[in-house]
Parts: structure tokens; C-alpha cells; sequence
């Protein structure tokens, strides 16, 4: 038996006695044809080679972990798993002490048991990954069925799941996101790539938070009134709401839901049938010189806190509809400080309805820290329009009661 353990172990039965100081790589193939679904309840098999099951027949359990069974990978090669049948086979247990796993099919069920790194996998593919409060690592993709977080989280390139993907961990994909649903539970979601949700969205938590750096693509069909109650949605590219059939609510805010727009480039917002998506509180930060730019008529219940930055409205407004949320008589996107509950002038930073060198004090004492301004005051501080307060406001304030040519309160020069 020694040296059969040089090359390869041939699995028939159900007993494994493995030599770990053996000093050649153990290859592991397996043809379980006749497992039961308790056959590997305890104990450990440790694998310092491949590990590969290719039973060709029969239907049930092959290599199925449950109860306290691991299965320990720890070569210092890369090691290849593959499945005949990924879905009569389960990880329950595993244990990746070599990072260089390279899963060249997919597997039924996928469970971490500790913080996990795998970095020589194309394409993760379990059916259900199951991150039971861990975190998973790759540099590459992955693609489930389910994936439930449990305060685990993941990081990889492109994450699809093609069922409803409940998350309570934090999520970060350098590439795409694409999800059939996304239930938020007090979560974080970044996305460096594009977004596509094909089913539903729902956010209740104050803390959810999903940032998209590239277009968010929804298809929402069965999203109701209540699902954006709370959290934050924040958009660095084009925001396309494209149902194609159905009724009733889709992209639909209340609560203290928001949503932000903060791309570096033209933003365009596009709704299927407007009638069915409305924003609560709708924040624009994009301070290109097109701005954003809205493809269909809005309808912003709450608050729109352009914070003077560049918007083109469908139709001209037609169609659109604002709410007055300071109460000064004018709708928040006619009004050039829509949070501002009396008559405001750019560049007066002390409130005292005058704009003169007190206001550049009033900027230098708060930049210095000795006497902080209020967030109104802090909006009238920004005298470049530039969304932040610095000695840029300052100065620039300081060249428009000099009057020198086209300096303008609320414009980069």
C-alpha cells in the first residue's frame, strides 16, 4: 500500500488511511457510486494532490459532508477538484489551506469554515454557497444559485446569482453584479463594474448600501410599495429602469430611502413607465458640465438636493413632479438651495444676509477649526460650487468683493 500511495488512492470503499509524511503528492479519484447521504459524518480526509470523482452512473450521494466530516486541501501546488456529477457532491467542512484551488467543475454545496482564499479558479460555480459568517477571497469570478452570508462576505471579480441573493455581509465585485434578486439586511455592496437586477430589490435598514461605479440595469417586476424604505443607493453611471411587463411598483422609494447620483461624466436616467418608479429623497453630486441628464419624466416625493449641480429635465419638467422641501414657495428643482427654508445668497457663510469679508473669515475660522460652520452655512461656504468647502471658497470669495473679472458666487471660474 505504500507504494500505491506515491502515485494514486483508488476509493471503492468508504475508509480512507492516508499517509500524511509520505513525501510524493497523493491523487486522490474516487467512483462513490453507492454513498448514502450519512456515509461521512466524521473523521478527515486531507489531500495534498488532485481530487477527482468521476462515477459515471447511478443517481444520489457520491462525496456528500455532513455533520463534522472535513476535507482538508493542503498542497503546495495547485490542486485540481472536479465533479463527474456536481450535484451529488458537498463540501460541508473544507479546509483550503492552499490558496491555489482550481474548481474545474461545479459543486452542489460549498460551506466556509474559516476566512478563505482561492485564487486558481475561473469560475467558482456551487450551486449554494453557504459563507456561514466568513469571508471569501478570489480574484476571480463567481456564479451561484444561492449564496447566503450570515455576516460573511465576499470579494471576487464578477458575482452572479441566479436566484434571489439575501445579504447581510459585505459584498465587493471589481467586475459585475448580476443578481436575479437583491434582499439587503443591513448590508454593504460595492460594485466596480456594472449592476444588473433582473427581479426584485429590497432595502430597509439604514445601513444598506449598495454603490454602483458603473450602470445600474434593473428589470423589477415584483418589487411592492414597501421594499426601498431605507438605505442608500449610489450610482456612478447610467441608471436604467427597463420592466417590460407587469404593474405596479418597481423602483419605488419611501421611507428615508435615497438615491445618489455621483458619476464624473453625463449620467442619463431612463425609466420604462415612469408611472411606477419614484424617488424619495434624490441627491445629485455629479459636477460635470452635463451633469444628469433624465431620458423620461421623475416624480421625487421627498427631496431633490441637486446642490446646484447640472440636470436636464424630459419635456423640460413636463410631466415631472418636485416637492417644496424647505416650504419657501419654490419646487426643489426651481430652487438653488432646495434645503434652505429662507431667501439664501451664495457666499454669505455667517448668515447674516450680507456677503462681505466677514463670510471669508467665517471660512477660514471654520477651515482652522475654532468655530465650525452649520450645514446651511456650509452650503452658502461653497462659493466655487465645487460640492466641498476649502480656501479655494475663500479665496474665491475674496476675488468677487475684489470684482475681478468673471468671478461669479456658485461658479468655478
Amino acid at each position: 500500500h505504500r507504494q500505491i500511495l506515491t502515485d494514486s488512492f483508488v476509493c471503492s470503499c468508504f475508509y480512507y488511511i492516508i499517509d500524511r509524511q509520505f513525501p510524493k503528492q497523493l491523487f486522490v479519484r474516487y467512483c462513490l457510486n453507492y454513498n448514502s447521504s450519512d456515509s461521512l459524518t466524521a473523521g478527515t480526509v486531507e489531500v495534498k494532490g488532485n481530487f477527482t470523482e468521476q462515477s459515471n452512473s447511478g443517481s444520489g450521494s457520491r462525496y456528500w459532508e455532513t455533520g463534522t466530516h472535513k476535507t482538508v486541501f493542503s498542497g503546495k501546488g495547485v490542486q485540481q477538484i472536479s465533479f463527474a456529477y456536481p450535484s451529488y457532491n458537498q463540501f460541508e467542512n473544507p479546509y483550503f489551506r492552499n490558496p491555489h484551488i482550481n474548481f474545474t467543475t461545479g459543486i452542489n454545496k460549498l460551506r466556509l469554515v474559516e476566512n478563505t482564499v482561492i485564487d486558481s479558479t475561473e469560475v467558482l460555480k456551487p450551486t449554494s454557497l453557504d459563507l456561514n459568517g466568513f469571508s471569501l477571497t478570489t480574484p476571480k469570478d463567481i456564479e451561484a444559485n444561492n449564496i447566503t452570508c450570515s455576516g460573511g462576505s465576499i470579494t471576487c471579480r464578477n458575482l452572479t446569482v441566479n436566484n434571489t441573493f439575501t445579504t447581510d455581509g459585505d459584498i465587493s465585485a471589481s467586475g459585475d453584479l448580476t443578481v436575479n434578486g437583491l434582499i439587503f439586511n443591513n448590508a454593504q455592496v460595492t460594485v466596480g463594474g456594472n449592476c444588473q437586477i433582473d427581479r426584485q430589490l429590497k432595502m430597509k435598514n439604514a445601513n444598506d448600501y449598495l454603490l454602483v461605479n458603473g450602470n445600474l440595469t434593473m428589470s423589477i417586476n415584483y418589487n411592492s410599495s414597501d421594499s426601498l424604505t431605507a438605505g442608500t443607493v449610489e450610482v456612478k453611471g447610467n441608471f436604467t429602469e427597463q420592466s417590460n411587463s407587469g404593474s405596479g411598483s418597481r423602483y419605488w422609494e419611501t421611507g428615508t430611502h435615497k438615491t445618489i447620483f455621483s458619476g464624473r461624466s453625463v449620467q442619463q436616467i431612463s425609466f420604462s413607465d415612469p408611472s411606477y418608479n419614484r424617488f424619495a429623497t434624490l441627491i445629485l453630486r455629479n459636477r460635470s458640465q452635463e451633469g444628469v441628464v433624465f431620458n423620461s419624466p421623475v416624480t421625487v416625493s421627498t427631496l431633490f438636493d441637486h446642490n446646484r449641480c447640472a440636470f436636464t429635465l424630459y419635456d423640460d419638467g413636463n410631466g415631472s413632479s418636485f416637492n417644496d422641501f424647505d416650504g419657501d414657495g419654490l419646487l426643489d428643482h426651481q430652487d438653488d438651495y432646495p434645503t434652505i427654508p429662507y431667501p439664501a445668497v451664495c457666499g454669505d457663510a455667517n448668515g447674516d444676509s450680507r456677503i462681505n469679508i466677514n463670510d471669508v473669515t467665517a471660512i477660514q475660522r471654520h477651515l482652522a477649526e475654532i468655530e465650525p460652520l452649520t450645514d446651511v452655512q456650509l452650503i452658502l461656504a461653497d462659493t466655487n460650487g465645487d460640492g466641498v468647502v476649502n480656501i479655494n471658497d475663500a479665496t474665491h470669495l475674496q476675488n468677487y468683493l475684489a470684482e475681478f473679472d468673471g468671478i461669479v458666487l456658485g461658479k468655478q471660474r
